[in-house]
């Protein structure tokens, strides 16, 4: 298979979008806010994969993902 990604990649790729789909966006403030714990990313993770590396879900609870100013942890 051509262009076929690796297990850390999909990985990596599926714990972003799960960050990003459950996040809180606030609109005065116009930032994305995680809303999500260590444990229930990794939980939701290990859920979709065999394996899951322990380093991966290294996104803190009320950990600012994207803000106006550029300086979010997913920026």
């Amino acid at each position: 298979m051509r262009h076929k990604r690796s297990e850390l990649s999909q990985q990596k790729r599926f714990i972003k979008r799960l960050v990003t789909e459950c996040a809180f966006q606030d609109r005065q403030r116009s930032e994305t806010v995680n809303i999500l714990s260590r444990g229930e990313i990794a939980a939701s993770a290990s859920q979709a994969f065999d394996y899951v590396l322990p380093g991966l879900a290294n996104y803190e609870l009320g950990e600012v993902l994207s803000d106006s100013k550029g300086t979010g942890s997913l920026q």
